[in-house]
């Protein structure tokens, strides 16, 4: 009875501080358990998610860490690791990476777990913040000879479940892969989970939502029910916005004189420059390809864009570039491997502007790891697979599919 009320008070707690997560804590059966083979973990029970507590945990553990652990149980929930990781091939994998990915909304890494700095410095390389869990899962899946022996040194065993062996985990996770579920309890423990952090959301009130990270709160109130309507959205939202000095217009006052209407104001000139590079090894299917390019070939009617385009597989083939105002076609001219080098070096070949051009590559992702980007951000990256089959280790830019499931 007076471990409940800790784990009880510890809850409060986290609905003081953080609403959310307090209220994911609330919705969900408590299991003090003396076989349980985590600390403190989310485990499987039919298509319920419980939370289950070790009694020698309950014995040992401060109330600050019961508090941070439970927030971190909260965060794993919020991005349904427990359901799209049950099936997981390497769980000691998935942990590093579910863990990266939640504990940057901490404010200090529960002991046992990993984070982002770890991983930094282990791999000794910058690494993108803020992502989701798949792109730390690829990031480890792809590790060179010298990283995994680096981490190996380090203590970590990523071929086990708990891959930091020797440093002991407060949570390995396995509750997430307790019983193989049929197809029909799969979507009802997605339901379980997606009625869950709606009414959490719901209950939380206006005042706190405006302290949940944009991230978070992007997970909550925009599912990707279609995922090609969001790569359309993106794209229509980003064409045009970029500011490239101002122009004279009789639709503005001017500003140092309103009253003289003969005189015209300024707006900001905004340059409307889309560049296309359409994998034209065979990876990108007919289908796939027609899709994007009529979205494209709207955009340039609707926003009166510049646009040209160009095949590449493992060059670019700037002779097969088509520009102005004739409809778009692309025919496949070749086959052969995928590369993204040769994009980056004809954009600084050409000497394009990074702040005057967006930047759409359309690719399966299957190239390269490491590529010289220069100074082009400007990049929206387009699969027609998932996001975490892009092989470039840190891309610059967005990264956008058309699977839905990113």
């Amino acid at each position: 009875m007076l471990a409940k009320q800790i784990i009880a008070t510890a809850i409060v707690v986290v609905l003081q501080q953080r609403r959310l997560l307090g209220e994911v804590l609330l919705q969900l059966p408590r299991q003090i358990s003396d076989q349980a083979s985590d600390n403190i973990g989310l485990r499987w029970q039919g298509s319920q998610l419980q939370l289950v507590i070790s009694t020698k945990y309950m014995q040992t553990v401060d109330a600050g860490t019961l508090t941070l652990m439970l927030e971190h149980q909260a965060l794993h929930l919020l991005w349904q690791h427990p359901l799209r990781y049950q099936k997981a091939l390497h769980p000691g994998l998935v942990k590093v990476a579910t863990d990266v990915a939640v504990n940057q909304y901490l404010p200090v890494t529960p002991a046992g777990t990993t984070d982002l700095g770890q991983m930094e410095r282990l791999l000794q390389r910058k690494l993108p913040q803020h992502q989701d869990s798949g792109i730390y899962l690829r990031i480890l899946e792809t590790l060179t000879i010298q990283e995994r022996k680096r981490l190996k040194h380090a203590g970590w065993q990523l071929d086990k479940s708990d891959p930091m062996g020797k440093q002991g985990s407060a949570d390995n996770h396995q509750g997430w892969q307790s019983g193989v579920p049929t197809a029909s309890e799969q979507n009802i423990r997605l339901a379980h989970l997606k009625a869950i952090t709606q009414r959490a959301f719901q209950r939380t009130p206006h005042r706190d939502r405006g302290l949940i990270p944009g991230e978070v709160l992007e997970q909550l109130q925009g599912p990707n029910q279609a995922g090609e309507m969001e790569w359309r959205k993106v794209l229509r939202r980003q064409v045009g916005l970029m500011v490239h000095g101002r122009k004279e217009t009789h639709a503005r006052f001017n500003r140092r004189q309103p009253v003289r209407m003969e005189l015209a104001g300024q707006v900001s000139r905004l340059v409307n420059e889309l560049l296309v590079f359409v994998d034209n090894s065979g990876s990108v299917s007919n289908q796939e390809l027609s899709q994007v390019l009529n979205e494209i070939r709207q955009l340039k009617q609707r926003y009166d864009v510049s646009l040209t385009m160009y095949p590449f597989d493992a060059k670019v083939h700037e002779n097969d570039g088509q520009t102005g105002t004739r409809m778009i076609k692309m025919q496949r001219s070749g086959g052969g491997g995928t590369a993204f080098q040769p994009i980056f070096d004809f954009l600084e070949s050409k000497r394009i502007n990074p702040a005057t051009h967006q930047i759409i590559i359309i690719t399966d992702g299957y190239g390269e790891r490491k590529i010289n980007q220069y100074q082009y951000k400007h990049i929206d990256w387009l699969l027609t697979s998932s996001p975490v089959e892009l092989s470039v280790v840190y891309p610059q830019g967005r990264i956008l599919t058309m699977k839905g499931d990113y």
